[in-house]
């Protein structure tokens, strides 16, 4: 009998130091802070929110506290449910605004990790860009909107508007070669993703113009009469149909294409009563010309008048 006690004593005795070994191993592991598995990504930033992912080795509540760049005050997303994966959505948040956050890990012991401080940026709604662009064209702050455009591009490649904007800004104020091979670039480049866009083929006339490839300037006219028959270009008045007709008419004239050229004089000088096949006619201002193409010139010069005054064409020959 005593035997048989001594026997069960020893193995409750060292099944108690098994147990207690057991829990003191665990309660050491506890005591390791939580870690994660792979760095934190964000899964999605648009222009009012982010969402982060969290990743780590064991089943832990996440709280993230962030705040904008450059500000004391300090916003805070409360802890999560325990789980080893984690997908946490910053909101509200101000559009196109860097935000400093940093990330805490507590596991259900309490053992906090915190991660080091880091940033990002949200995202700008792409009116908002678009309106800002146009709204610096507006006001002739033209580096300005190209960046804006600029911008828009980098959120939608294939904006139409955006790259007549840049197009239009560099127009107005850009005179070199260079300037006007990029204007030819962003206007066809929205004509490619808009076709018959009525602001990209204004913007692709004046620009064939200014490099002297009249007759294709010429010939997109006829694309934008057809396409938008009372065109005019909302974010500058000096600039709609009949400043662009006037400028196919002088491209016209120096391809010595003298019908359209009265055709469109037709259009913008109903009453001007030149007739080719009329000598009789060929008077400009009471004073009679010898031919009918210097009687078509002298209309023309004084139509050029109008065109010419403004930005855009400036810099450039007429008649």
């Amino acid at each position: 009998m005593n035997r048989t006690l001594g026997i069960i004593a020893v193995i409750w005795i060292l099944h108690g130091w098994h147990a207690c070994q057991r829990e003191i191993t665990r309660v050491i592991d506890d005591d390791q802070p939580p870690q994660l598995t792979q760095p934190i990504t964000f899964t999605q930033i648009t222009d009012t929110s982010a969402v982060l992912s969290v990743i780590i080795n064991e089943p832990c509540s996440v709280s993230v506290h962030y705040r904008l760049f450059g500000s004391a005050d300090s916003l805070h997303r409360p802890g999560s449910d325990r789980r080893q994966k984690h997908l946490i959505r910053l909101h509200p948040l101000r559009p196109d605004t860097v935000y400093h956050y940093r990330v805490e890990l507590f596991d259900r012991y309490q053992n906090m990790t915190q991660t080091p401080p880091d940033t990002f940026r949200t995202l700008i709604n792409p009116d908002t860009l678009l309106g800002r662009g146009w709204h610096h064209f507006e006001n002739q702050a033209y580096a300005a909107a190209r960046t804006s455009f600029a911008r828009l591009l980098t959120v939608d490649t294939g904006h139409s508007e955006a790259s007549c904007g840049i197009g239009f800004s560099l127009l107005a104020s850009e005179t070199t070669a260079r300037a006007d091979s990029l204007c030819l670039v962003f206007f066809q480049n929205a004509l490619n993703t808009t076709p018959d866009f009525g602001d990209a083929l204004a913007g692709l006339i004046l620009t064939l113009y200014r490099t002297g490839d009249l007759l294709h300037c010429a010939m997109t006219f006829e694309d934008l009469r057809e396409s938008a028959p009372d065109y005019q270009f909302c974010h500058d008045p000096l600039i709609d149909l009949r400043q662009l007709t006037c400028v196919a008419a002088i491209a016209y004239f120096n391809l010595t294409l003298f019908s359209p050229v009265q055709t469109l004089i037709d259009i913008l000088f109903p009453t001007n009563g030149l007739d080719p096949d009329t000598p009789g006619s060929w008077v400009v201002g009471g004073e009679t010309y010898s031919t009918y193409p210097e009687a078509l010139q002298q209309i023309l010069a004084g139509l050029q008048v109008a065109a010419w005054n403004n930005r855009y064409l400036s810099h450039t020959t007429g008649v």
